[in-house]
């Protein structure tokens, strides 16, 4: 997950921002829940289905 949130941030300036103010905290503070987790990669899943579907 980490890693796709990082793929990301090279394309997304709010993520790019969101991820080095992480990277500065402890991750345990973090909210990288397996809530947000799921919702995430639901998203991007849906995201890329959408893509494939329409090509």
């Amino acid at each position: 997950f980490l890693g796709l949130v990082q793929l990301l941030a090279k394309f997304d300036s709010i993520m790019l921002n969101h991820d080095m103010l992480a990277l500065k905290r402890n991750f345990s503070d973090h909210c990288c829940g397996k809530t947000i987790q799921n919702e995430v990669i639901d998203v991007m899943a849906s995201k890329v289905t959408n893509i494939i579907i329409s090509k």
